[in-house]
């Protein structure tokens, strides 16, 4: 992660932008149309990292008891 502000090395004194996503510099531009920025906006609400982290979750809540049952029955058939 770049550091916000100045930072002097040597003889050089280097500035560093605050960093952004890709998505956080798309939405900057003005490149953009308002029908474009509505829709990448919108794509961004159902496949972003909020909506994304609860697919996961419920993805992991679906597929954890399955995997506890597997290795159950694995360590009862490999010990018994």
């Amino acid at each position: 992660m770049a550091p916000s502000g100045d930072f002097t090395m040597a003889l050089d004194t280097k500035r560093y932008d605050v960093s952004q996503t890709p998505y956080q510099r798309v939405l900057a531009t003005v490149v953009l149309s308002q029908e474009g920025r509505t829709r990448l906006e919108a794509e961004h609400t159902a496949v972003g990292p909020v909506a994304l982290r609860r697919r996961l979750g419920e993805a992991i809540r679906q597929f954890w008891p399955l995997q506890v049952g597997s290795t159950e029955a694995v360590v009862g058939t490999a010990c018994g």
